[in-house]
């Protein structure tokens, strides 16, 4: 997790799901847990298609939400993606 941090800075207020092992299961309860101490933290809004609410347990609700994408325009969101990229 502080890799991830330290790798993209500009996720400060985004908790990244990094992978589901054991290991990284463990480094996403604790992160959470550290937030929520801070009384930051009252629920996770979870954008990830598995339920993390199986994987983890936190003392906050989880809400998970799903989303759908229309692009329009000339731009593709791949291409806005990239375009992102290039400057980190």
């Amino acid at each position: 997790m502080a890799e991830a941090y330290e790798k993209y800075p500009h996720m400060a207020e985004v908790v990244p799901t990094l992978g589901y092992s054991d290991r990284e299961k463990a480094e996403l309860e604790e992160t959470i847990r550290r937030a929520v101490e801070e009384g930051g933290v009252e629920a996770i809004i979870a954008g990830t298609p598995i339920d993390l609410g199986r994987l983890i347990k936190v003392d906050v609700p989880i809400v998970r939400v799903q989303y759908e994408l229309r692009e329009i325009g000339d731009r593709s969101l791949e291409q806005i993606i990239d375009k992102f990229l290039a400057k980190i």
